[in-house]
């Protein structure tokens, strides 16, 4: 057992880890490229009710395009497209996001409130940049 030891060439385990370590920099590097081009991702969407032709196409970034997915599913039917219908009005308004924050958690009139698991606070986030994007294109 003694000449084993001995005989074992020291250098193959280290040539080894240094080639380990820098195929696991190579792997994290481009996983971590990969998280990147996805925020910074775009989609263009066009407006079904409109003439892609005079308005053109909107383009959204992830958070957005994720917000609106998410107003759909839950603030669309009392707010459709933003505007006034069994709610309020959003597009008119111009309210700090803290706000609406507040006003989707706690609710109020017939307003429901939405908790942290029907609504993420990143979820949250998402819509309120989708609402400020319709608010804006309503002002142009």
């Amino acid at each position: 057992m003694e000449y084993l030891i001995k005989r074992t060439n020291m250098k193959t385990p280290r040539i080894a880890l240094f080639l380990l370590m820098c195929l696991s920099l190579l792997i994290y590097g481009a996983c971590k490229n990969n998280k990147e081009d996805e925020k910074q991702k775009q989609y263009v969407v066009h407006d079904a009710n409109t003439n892609p032709t005079t308005t053109g196409p909107v383009t959204l970034t992830v958070e957005e395009f994720e917000g609106m997915k998410l107003f759909m599913r839950h603030c669309n039917k009392c707010h459709p497209g933003g505007e006034q219908a069994k709610g309020p009005s959003l597009n008119d308004k111009n309210v700090p996001n803290f706000l609406v924050h507040w006003q989707v958690r706690l609710g109020g009139g017939d307003m429901p409130k939405f908790t942290d698991e029907q609504i993420s606070k990143e979820q949250l986030k998402q819509i309120v940049a989708f609402v400020s994007l319709m608010q804006s294109m309503t002002k142009e």
